[in-house]
């Protein structure tokens, strides 16, 4: 995989944006020289990603697909005593503002729940400011709206709205809570067009919101860019931890994003898409898909800048491995299932293992070749688009249970046949999931994510996606980089179309109203096991012998379905290979202690008077 150097791709797209050269020119000279840390809407793109408040009211399900929560922000701190910096400007130079600071703890774990009960708990409250009258950057006259992008330089208003300042008495995570007081009622504009948070060793030295440097993350961003066009677009990099499988190990993914516009969204980074199954039952975890029936949690760490702190990543050496990977039926027989004749009995199964990684897994099982239901199944062998995605979450060295009723994604019935299911042990899996983002990079790029060594080296490596099979197939528009996973090049990208276009709206934007996924793996290994599938309308014929009971012993076979007796599949010409020479269909539950519960045709059938299975095989 190429290492690439993007040591100027910041500086590109923030020119384009609207940032001058000469606080350009502060990046270079600070960033070797300043002990000043900071991160905000220089980073994030400016003028037009307005951070949602703390406590903002926004809730427009039905436009957005968002709900009303609270968005803290959170702060590493690495040495007692540091200062953080707070500095904002509402929507109007004049809106009042205030911030409260919360010790968390000495770290924080990755968030484990879910959108409703977000977000984690707070720790001690260390700090209130007092009410802010005006925005920290520039004035009245010359940053009204705060949407001057030249004001965001070493900050030094010592008016009302003035830094707030916190000198830290202890390391850990801060969490910080920025309210726009003026707006806080408003549904639609409780936001930031203009905020900063740096750290700085003393009360004395001054913020500069263009240095990056690694403290500021969030488990949810949210964002509001007033429109859909490419001028109110972001080209932000955002930076994610995620564990690394092996003890002690992590990685650093760097989200590129290329003209994505939104209007009003959500930035949220977890292991495994979509929540799944959603509400109608389905796999849907590493697709694409409609809001409708689909939900979404947050998980990871976004940093605004490479993160400050020390990061191994799993070695060559650290290998994973699978063992005992198969399939086997509810009941413990074997690996066929039959969800639709014999209902009650077979009816699913579980895919079974063990890994010695603490990960995730993607069990593929190979079903389509088109990812149009309406072609019908057709394995193809590729375990790409259209094929059933069932993915979970490993423990190291305990086995994994993964159950499967014999569906599709869409929670279709699958014909009879024999499956291969190849199975992925994964560690470093993140997935990134635009909601209601209406286009992504359409003229240009569109968003990757590559392994990242700094914030300005990082790795290619195989993105993923597949914005079809949970979208209706190839007449969606969707695109596809299954099964190998795209390298270089066009990234994932969207807008009236599924391939590009130009930039959407509420009612062109591909991305509108769905969740459109890409993911990474940091490494796998994979396995592969058969699955068959027995619902034949022709029906079975199972070996007839005396069975009294579930046992197996002499004189007390195991004859039935449920305990694995043996049988096979019939058709209406009786001209395929028998275990016994006169046969008929039955759901293999017939047994008694003197084997005549199966020779249940014989009075309906004069021209087959000896229509039994006594001559059939155990």
């Amino acid at each position: 995989m190429k290492k690439v150097d993007r040591s100027s791709s910041t500086s590109s797209r923030l020119l384009r944006k609207g940032i001058s050269s000469l606080g350009l020119g502060a990046i270079t000279f600070f960033s070797f020289c300043s002990p000043i840390l900071a991160e905000g809407s220089y980073q994030i793109g400016l003028p037009y990603q307005a951070l949602a408040e703390y406590d903002s009211q926004y809730d427009n399900v039905a436009a957005t697909g968002l709900t009303k929560i609270k968005r803290p922000i959170y702060v590493d701190i690495k040495t007692a005593g540091e200062v953080i910096n707070v500095s904002a400007c509402g929507l109007a130079f004049g809106d009042d503002w205030s911030v409260e600071i919360y010790h968390v703890g000495a770290d924080m774990d990755d968030f484990s729940g879910t959108r409703t009960n977000y977000p984690p708990s707070s720790g001690s409250l260390v700090y209130t400011s007092p009410t802010r009258t005006e925005g920290s950057f520039g004035n009245s006259t010359n940053n009204s709206t705060c949407t001057d992008n030249t004001q965001l330089t070493a900050i030094a208003n010592t008016g009302n709205g003035a830094t707030a300042k916190y000198t830290t008495n202890q390391t850990g995570v801060y969490e910080i809570r920025l309210n726009n007081i003026n707006q806080n009622s408003n549904a639609e504009l409780g936001q930031f067009r203009q905020f900063d948070v740096s750290i700085t060793p003393d009360t004395n030295t001054l913020p500069d919101p263009t240095i990056n440097k690694g403290r500021l993350w969030s488990f949810i961003w949210g964002f509001d860019a007033d429109a859909f066009t490419e001028v109110t677009a972001t080209d932000a990099n955002l930076y994610i931890l995620v564990p690394g499988g092996f003890p002690g190990t992590n990685y650093i993914w760097q989200l590129n994003l290329n003209d994505f516009a939104g209007n009003v969204y959500e930035l949220v980074a977890n292991k495994r898409g979509v929540n799944s199954p959603n509400a109608l039952g389905n796999p849907v975890s590493g697709l694409s898909v409609d809001f409708t029936n689909n939900s979404l949690s947050p998980q990871y760490r976004q940093y605004i800048s490479y993160p400050d702190r020390s990061v191994i990543e799993p070695s060559i050496a650290d290998v994973i491995t699978i063992n005992n990977y198969r399939f086997i039926d509810i009941n413990g027989v074997n690996n066929t299932i039959s969800p639709v004749a014999t209902p009650g009995i077979k009816d699913s199964g579980f895919f079974k293992f063990q890994t010695n990684v603490n990960g995730t897994y993607a069990v593929i099982v190979d079903v389509d070749n088109d990812g149009n239901a309406s072609n019908g199944y057709t394995p193809d062998g590729i375990f790409g688009v259209g094929d059933v995605f069932l993915r979970g979450e490993t423990n190291a060295n305990n086995e994994v249970i993964v159950p499967w009723n014999g569906k599709t994604n869409l929670g279709a019935d699958l014909p009879d046949g024999t499956y291969q299911a190849k199975l992925q042990a994964i560690v470093g899996e993140y997935h990134f999931i635009a909601g209601d983002a209406e286009s992504s990079g359409p003229t240009s790029t569109g968003l990757f994510i590559e392994k990242a060594f700094s914030h300005n080296s990082t790795s290619q490596v195989e993105n993923y996606w597949d914005d079809i099979t949970g979208l209706g197939g190839t007449s969606s528009g969707g695109t596809t980089s299954l099964p190998n996973g795209f390298v270089g090049g066009t990234g994932h990208k969207w807008g009236t179309t599924g391939s590009g276009g130009g930039f959407g709206d509420n009612t062109l934007g591909f991305g509108n109203l769905r969740y459109i996924d890409t993911y990474v793996y940091g490494k796998f290994t994979v396995a592969q096991t058969p699955i068959i599938i027995a619902n034949s309308s022709d029906g079975n014929d199972f070996g007839d012998a005396p069975d009294a009971t579930t046992k197996n012993s002499r004189g007390d076979y195991q004859t039935t379905l449920k305990n694995g007796g043996p049988g096979h599949t019939i058709d209406a010409t009786q001209v395929t290979l028998f275990l016994g020479g006169r046969v008929d269909a039955d759901a293999g539950t017939f047994q008694s202690a003197d084997a005549a519960s199966d020779d249940r045709s014989m009075a309906a059938d004069a021209l087959l008077t000896s229509r039994n299975d006594e001559d059939g095989v155990i």
